[in-house]
């Protein structure tokens, strides 16, 4: 009897050491089906954000390529008015010298006569102080004189470069 319960016994804890194997493999297995799982999903979860991200990053250089192209059109578009705005100043410019030097003209004739411009014209040259004074002396003695005034008008003009 005592060899029936040992071997009851040793039976007993065969079966309870077989069951807690089973139950070991099987938690085992269980918890390695389910690290599987989440590495599974975390390396899914990894490849959208991946994929995410490269669409991102797509959409972000395109934008940035459409940006410099924006931004290139309008320095263009900036120098075009810019050369425009040159261009108009220019013949503005070249029009109020036009206007200037026919009123200038006009001055160093007898008809159009103008003492006081014609002396201006004279004192803010670049002409030296002889050649001022020289001119200025011959223009106040001619200015009552037609004859003699259009021969120093022509000499202010040629000394005025006009």
């Amino acid at each position: 009897e005592g060899a029936a319960d040992a071997a009851s016994d040793a039976v007993e804890a065969t079966e309870d050491a077989v069951d807690g194997a089973a139950d070991a493999a099987s938690d085992a297995v269980e918890e390695a089906t389910d690290a599987a799982t989440d590495a599974t999903e975390g390396a899914a979860d990894a490849a959208d954000a991946a994929g995410d991200a490269a669409e991102d990053t797509t959409d972000a250089a395109g934008d940035a390529v459409e940006g410099a192209g924006e931004a290139a059109e309008d320095a263009v578009e900036g120098a075009e008015d810019a050369t425009d705005g040159a261009t108009d100043a220019t013949e503005a410019a070249t029009d109020a010298a036009e206007d200037t030097a026919s009123g200038l003209g006009e001055m160093f004739t007898t008809e159009g006569f103008d003492y006081d411009a014609v002396r201006d014209a004279i004192d803010n040259s670049d002409m030296g102080d002889l050649q001022k004074t020289t001119l200025g002396a011959a223009l106040d003695a001619a200015r009552d004189n037609p004859e003699a005034l259009s021969e120093v008008l022509a000499r202010v003009r040629e000394a005025l470069g006009q």
